[in-house]
């Protein structure tokens, strides 16, 4: 007698040849998460046909892939064959989280890829430490100013397990040995900037904003509020970027502004994120030494090597 065995039917998604910091990278996450559901309850996600990956870039990976299986569906990896996407999300520990080791290692050049939930606020601020500030190559500080930097990356956290409603909060970076800058991705999937602005703008009577519009909004110094929804506590951590010669981008909803130097643009983009992303970009050929106005004069970095 003959046996029959029925196998169910996965699909399988292949993502496209290279996945960089730039605006069809940004498009393609706008669109991925609302792509992906369509599969339904079971997807392969397939690295095999990408032959560049940037590594930062894993923590919005990463953040659609948890709220997809928040929501029911199952995913699934086939690893890629490409060595420098092996090495690019092997060395941040992103394929490890989802069950796949490589079995690299290189914590100077890489940020951990880690998810925090709503009650690890130690634990964020211990992170961005020990993979960011901590770091050789980053631009030299006092102790006062390495806290304040701190500080105002956590309030991005903060803002999104207090007022976003996010579930976790998804993190990775990764350093470019050529440009000499490290890229910090910070992503969660909550409610959008544009959400929340708008929400606290109504209730003053006061008119709504377009997502790009909400985002600068949320730059500006004294927009930011604790006690109440709104923006991301954003206008001192602009400040540092535009010190350090580096460069910031958000994205939220179809949002996105990018800051350049002095230079600060807006676009629309084709799908709408469901949530948040803060790419932070930090220039490691900074040579200036970096204190608070409050500390009355700097400390000469020679007698601190």
């Amino acid at each position: 007698m003959q046996e029959y065995f029925i196998f169910n039917i996965i699909a399988v998604y292949l993502l496209p040849p290279k996945i960089e910091n730039n605006e069809v990278g940004f498009n393609f996450f706008a669109n991925l998460y609302d792509d992906l559901k369509k599969y339904g309850s079971e997807v392969n996600v397939d690295f095999r046909t990408c032959s560049s990956f940037e590594g930062n870039l894993a923590a919005i990976l990463g953040a659609i892939f948890d709220l997809l299986v928040s929501e029911g569906v199952e995913i699934l990896l086939t690893p890629p064959r490409n060595k420098s996407v092996k090495k690019s999300l092997g060395r941040n520990h992103f394929f490890r989280a989802w069950s796949i080791d490589t079995g690299v290692e290189d914590k100077e050049n890489y940020i951990d890829y880690r998810s925090f939930d709503i009650n690890a606020t130690q634990d964020f601020k211990e992170y961005v430490n020990t993979e960011l500030i901590n770091k050789q190559k980053f631009p030299a500080h006092t102790e006062k100013a390495g806290r304040f930097i701190v500080d105002n990356i956590y309030e991005i956290y903060a803002n999104a397990t207090m007022h976003g409603d996010a579930k976790k909060v998804t993190c990775c970076g990764e350093y470019d040995d050529v440009a000499h800058i490290l890229h910090m991705t910070i992503v969660d999937c909550g409610r959008t900037i544009q959400d929340n602005v708008n929400e606290y703008l109504t209730k003053r009577s006061k008119k709504e904003l377009q997502a790009d519009e909400a985002i600068r909004w949320a730059f500006v110094e004294g927009n930011t509020t604790k006690s109440e929804t709104g923006g991301l506590g954003l206008a001192q951590l602009k400040q540092f970027i535009r010190m350090n010669n580096g460069s910031l981008d958000i994205i939220s909803g179809n949002g996105w502004v990018s800051l350049r130097g002095q230079e600060e643009q807006s676009y629309i983009l084709e799908s709408a994120f469901p949530g948040t992303i803060v790419n932070l970009n930090f220039n490691f050929d900074d040579q200036d030494y970096y204190y608070m106005s409050s500390e009355k004069q700097p400390i000469d970095i020679n007698n601190i090597l």
